[in-house]
């Protein structure tokens, strides 16, 4: 099996390990936060590992459990604007953690930083999908989808 082929594969694998953190993280939102806050992120995280071959990425665990399990609900526009904002800059920096200590691609670190709290402040807000279902699967999709396709091992 040829390289581009072997990295298609593991692509797959990335995308089942997305899809499974996804709706985890979505389930997490309706009840058992315990999948939101300690599921998803250990499946991530394990599966990061697993491509990136470094300890380092264990590192990122603890510090996504602490994120996603920081509230963001409010009464006030104002309250959910800076409650989601806060939020999702927490996690996007969490999220990033990986990059940080093994890729160094800033770029995406960047890219995180900014759509996490514009997706969360966005959708949590104006929720343009008409369902909390849809809207927390949008959100576990970017949540874990960008750290978990970019990990791979360093050179």
């Amino acid at each position: 099996m040829n390289a581009e082929k072997k990295e298609q594969l593991w692509i797959l694998g990335k995308l089942a390990a997305i899809a499974a953190c996804t709706m985890l993280y979505a389930w997490g939102g309706m009840e058992y936060k315990v999948l939101r806050r300690f599921v998803a992120p250990a499946i991530a995280v394990l599966t990061m590992m697993g491509y990136t071959r470094s300890w380092k990425t264990l590192v990122q665990y603890p510090i996504w459990c602490a994120t996603l399990s920081m509230g963001y609900g409010a009464d006030s526009l104002i309250g959910k604007i800076t409650r989601r904002g806060v939020f999702g800059l927490s996690n996007g920096a969490s999220s990033s953690t990986n990059e940080i200590l093994i890729n160094r691609k800033w770029s995406i670190i960047i890219f995180q930083l900014l759509l996490l709290p514009a997706l969360y402040i966005t959708f949590g807000v104006l929720n343009p999908f008409g369902s909390a279902r849809i809207e927390e699967t949008v959100m576990g999709l970017f949540m874990f989808g960008l750290p978990i396709l970019t990990a791979r091992r360093q050179k």
